[in-house]
């Protein structure tokens, strides 16, 4: 029998004498004895040592167990208590136990010294929700605790500092949310399981420096949210053999074990900054391995060693959003199921650069440095500069993957000049101080390209490349005005713009000229956002086919692909100012279609090549919210996406008049010229004059849709619009600085919006005919205007606002809508009359009986009138109304939103509104009286019981009203509800454009 396991026998089974002569001689509790490591003995324990010795052992570790404190610190246990326990074990080097749970009152100071003598423990540590007044754990003298070490809820501790600790039966750190530094540099062995879980602010090379010496790890090694995004790699130099591997939610960018060569189950989940998994040694996987969400990982080709045959388990798997995953093994991939093209692992040499140490040892390796081929090249060290990035890459021209993040120091890719093919993936990430990305080598990219986060940067220019064959993203991008990709032809995957917001739709569009075939979907997320050019189209001027499509938040006008005919999901989300899509080659659609909040968009028109049999989608077409001026498209999509009130596409042509170019052309267009109907006619060449416009338009009957904008020397278009009748969709005029009146004598019908705004020398807006607008008026921000003559509309189908127009008089008002009888939808007086000549007139709308909303804001009128007005069926509010003093509704008998009254100092009474009773008063919010609003001391009392208001008095009489002709008359001595009609929704007139 050898020397080594008399020595098991004579201390039990289980238990191991360490001959280290620094220290006494200490017992390690092993959770299976199997698993231990016992230096010289190869044979089993359980063979060589009989029962009778693991029952001796029990009894002497009973022994030592009772002769030493056990320290028990709890919510109720009083500072004496503590005081005692403290100066007990400062006197010991053995405890039995030590567990401290929710203890506001012992100190940071008195939990040190407990552990200040302390060499091993045979029992637990536990320590679990101690208050914040404990910010550091420093154990300096524990070699050994038997059982299980539990740190946890310590939500002010910054570091754990037990250096000398040699083995324990398993380690727990959980969640401490300020722990930054643990310090554990002599563990070599944990029995159990070893857990860092749910301390964000423990960063990789924090844990790679407080675990740098553990070997073995019996249980699972367990690090779960921790490190924060885009950090350092997580490196354990010494760990050989772990039971298990879970590593979920982390931000480190890798994960490295250099000399683990057996390891039961791993799982990584959701990582998505990490890049590498390096695990040279491993040759033994006795678990499944599992890949999920890790969208930053290319390859698993840091397993050289692992064979199929050290792979035990029958598959691996691949979970969702591994999207750049496909460099592997064969037989990985056959094990994992994985169908997608599998590119093979590199023989290239493997260059991983996170330190000065790393860059040094390469620097060092002339056939390296030299080479112009590598494999995988991964550079994360912050600190790296040109003349150290030029070392390593200068002289490479093919490149298996290539990563660069969070070079904080590079302010130059010359290092990359070369390089002219990266076989895989190439990501350029965290890079704040380059303001140019320029390769002029670079033609062809297998895998991913990924250009990410460069505040700084300013310009793009991959001129030679003509393809990517996975993802081309480019994402946090905002300073960017100029992209250049002439000769990219194809992307193999997705095309993803992401928060690049100053390249404008014509840089885009020249960037990507020749770009024909995208097989997953691009999408432009808050592109083309600032800057004098953000409006400009955006044009796909190559582009045949692609996965889909989805836009969101951009801010150009219009769309175009001439040639595209074949499309995946078509998705357009809240693009406000987008008036066009041009899809005229469009054949099939294999995805749905959807449209939300695309206010400005009139049409679907330009989709007439896209027939019912080329939609193959199982799904409807989906019209969401705020598609406000979506009035015209083939029957077939209204159908599909149960869109009413629409109307079949024009066959007419349209007039675009961008530049004096492009009028020049419409001049000499003599069947234009003679055409009375026309669709679209979009103006927007700002030099162009009054009598060219006249030229243009004099003799048109009915356009689908009229906009004219950023017109400056325009000062009329009366002349030019005499004879327009209908219009089917809407009437745009924007930002027409010199343009003085708008009169259109002939116009009877607008199908959806008229909207004037932003025209700031504007003083009359007279539709004399107009008796019906299908969607919204508005008046808004025409700071001159004056006089509105609308005398024959009676609807407006959604909205109407009047706001910002502060010279316009209260008489002009009532004077301009006089048997206007319906508003659907919200009617808005907000910032007029303050300017006017007139600035205390009354607001009067002597015929409104109906309308979906009404709120009356920041006026100069002394009162606002609406006699014949019985239904508001939605929100009521007024405020900020300084000098009015009288609100008359006195027909008011139903509203069906929340009554607001703020900010309203010169108004005493709320009598005008005395003909609504409580039963009437359908909100579910009680009546809301805000600030200045404390002179309102009479009002009905229903309406002062729900506001909370008190010490008002009743109304006693109805006030005097205005006749429907705007003369004086008193209380009516008839029912409202016959003298004054009350309109609904579905009795209002239903004229449908035409």
């Amino acid at each position: 029998m050898s020397l080594a396991v008399m020595f098991v026998m004579a201390l039990g089974r289980g238990q191991f004498l360490t001959a280290d002569p620094e220290h006494a001689p200490i017992a390690i509790e092993w959770g299976d004895a199997r698993h231990a490591d016992v230096g010289d003995v190869s044979t089993s324990i359980d063979a060589v040592v009989p029962q009778r010795t693991q029952v001796m052992g029990e009894q002497e570790r009973e022994r030592r167990q009772s002769s030493s404190p056990a320290i028990l610190i709890t919510s109720t246990t009083t500072a004496a208590s503590i005081a005692a326990q403290v100066t007990a074990a400062s006197s010991t080097t053995t405890l039995a136990s030590v567990t401290i749970s929710r203890n506001g009152v012992l100190t940071n100071a008195q939990l040190n010294t407990i552990f200040s003598t302390v060499t091993s423990i045979s029992g637990v540590v536990s320590i679990n929700g101690v208050g914040n007044q404990i910010t550091s754990l420093v154990a300096p003298r524990l070699v050994s605790v038997q059982g299980s070490v539990s740190i946890q809820s310590m939500g002010a501790i910054t570091n754990i500092g037990m250096a000398t600790l040699r083995s324990a039966g398993s380690l727990t750190l959980n969640n401490m949310g300020r722990l930054t530094a643990v310090q554990f540099s002599s563990l070599t062995s944990v029995a159990g399981a070893l857990t860092a879980q749910s301390c964000n602010l423990l960063t990789g090379s924090a844990i790679s420096a407080g675990f740098g010496s553990v070997v073995t790890v019996v249980g699972t090694l367990t690090l779960r949210s921790v490190s924060g995004r885009s950090d350092s790699m997580i490196d354990l130099p010494a760990l050989s053999s772990a039971g298990g591997l879970y590593v979920y939610q982390i931000g480190s960018r890798g994960v490295s074990f250099p000399v683990l060569a057996t390891l039961g189950a791993a799982t990584f989940y959701n990582c998505g900054s990490m890049h590498i998994l390096d695990f040279p040694s491993l040759v033994s996987f006795t678990g499944r391995l599992s890949i999920t969400a890790l969208s930053s990982l290319a390859n698993l080709c840091g397993f050289p060693s692992l064979q199929p045959a050290g792979y035990t388990t029958s598959a691996i798997q691949f979970g969702h959003s591994n999207s750049n995953l496909n460099q592997m093994p064969a037989w990985m991939a056959t094990k994992a199921g994985f169908t997608g093209t599998v590119v093979p692992c590199s023989s290239h040499p493997v260059v991983i650069i996170t330190s000065l140490a790393d860059f040094t040892t390469f620097a060092s390796n002339a056939t390296l440095v030299g080479a112009s081929t590598l494999g995988s090249v991964v550079i994360t060290w912050t600190g790296i500069s040109n003349t150290q990035l030029v070392t390593l890459l200068g002289a490479k021209t093919t490149i298996d993957e290539l990563i660069i993040d969070g070079a904080t120091g590079v302010t130059s890719l010359a290092a990359l000049t070369n390089l002219a093919s990266v076989t895989t993936r190439l990501v350029l990430q965290d890079l704040p101080a380059i303001t140019v990305v320029r390769l002029p080598a670079l033609s062809t990219v297998g895998g991913a390209l990924w250009l990410s986060t460069m505040g700084v940067c300013t310009s793009i220019v991959l001129d030679e490349l003509d393809t990517v064959g996975g993802d081309l993203v480019l994402l946090n991008l905002n300073r960017v005005t100029s992209a250049v990709f002439s000769d990219l032809v194809s992307v193999g995957g997705a095309l993803n713009l992401r928060s690049v917001s100053a390249l404008s739709g014509a840089a885009f569009s020249t960037a990507f000229g020749s770009l024909a075939s995208v097989q997953g979907t691009i999408t432009l997320w808050h592109i083309s956002r600032s800057g004098p050019a953000a409006s400009t189209p955006v044009v796909f001027a190559a582009l045949q086919s692609t996965g889909g499509l989805f836009v969101r938040e951009i801010v150009s006008t219009s769309m175009s692909f001439p040639v595209l005919i074949t499309a995946g999901r078509l998705y357009w989300y809240h693009n406000t100012r987008m008036r066009d899509l041009s899809f005229p080659s469009l054949r099939v659609v294999t995805n749905q279609i959807i449209i939300v909040a695309m206010t400005m968009l009139p049409s679907l028109c330009s989709f007439d090549s896209l027939q019912p049999s080329g939609y193959q989608s199982t799904r409807n077409i989906v019209f969401g919210h705020s598609n406000f001026n979506l009035r015209q498209m083939p029957l077939w999509m209204a159908t599909s996406g149960s869109l009413a009130g629409t109307t079949e596409c024009s066959p007419h042509a349209d007039m675009i008049i961008a530049t004096q170019t492009d009028y020049q052309i419409a001049v000499a267009n003599s069947q234009l010229m003679g055409a009375t109907r026309l669709a679209y006619v979009v103006i927007t060449w700002p030099a162009i004059t009054d009598a060219q416009l006249t030229i243009l338009l004099q003799n048109k009957v009915a356009v689908d849709e009229l906009a004219i904008s950023s017109a400056s020397t325009l000062t009329t278009i009366g002349p030019a619009l005499a004879n327009l009748v209908n219009v089917s969709t809407r009437i745009v005029l924007n930002s027409l600085p010199g343009l003085q009146s708008v009169t259109l004598a002939a116009l009877v019908q607008v199908g959806a919006s008229v909207t004037i705004e932003n025209c700031r020398l504007l003083q009359s807006v007279s539709m004399p005919n107009v008796r019906f607008i299908g969607v919204d008026l508005v008046l808004s921000n025409n700071g001159a205007l004056i006089l509105t003559s609308f005398p024959l509309l009676t609807t407006v189908n959604g909205s109407m606002t009047l706001f910002g127009d502060f010279a316009l008089p209260g008489t002009a008002i009532s004077a301009g809508f006089p048997v206007l009888t319906t508003v659907r939808r919200l009617l808005q007086f907000r910032r007029l009359t303050t300017r006017s000549s007139d600035r205390r007139s009354s607001i009067i709308l002597p015929s409104l009986e109906y309308t979906g909303g009404l709120t009356l804001s920041e006026l100069g009128s002394v009162t606002a009138q609406f006699p014949r007005l019985a239904t508001i069926a939605g929100r009521f509010s007024f405020y900020g109304c300084f000098v009015m003093t009288n609100v008359s509704l006195p027909s008011l008998r139903s509203l069906t939103g929340q009554l607001v009254v703020t900010a309203m100092p010169a108004m005493t009474s709320l009598c005008g509104l005395q003909g609504l009773d409580q039963s009437g008063y359908t909100s579910s919010r009680a009546v809301a009286f805000g600030h200045s609003t404390a002179l309102i001391l009479e009002m009905p009392a229903w309406m002062a019981a729900s506001g909370g208001r008190s010490g008002t008095a009743e109304c006693v009489s109805l006030s005097p009203t205005l006749s429907p002709t705007g003369s004086p008359t008193t209380s009516p001595t008839t029912s409202p509800t016959t003298d004054s009609p009350t309109a609904s929704p579905t009795e209002s007139p239903t004229v449908s454009p035409t």
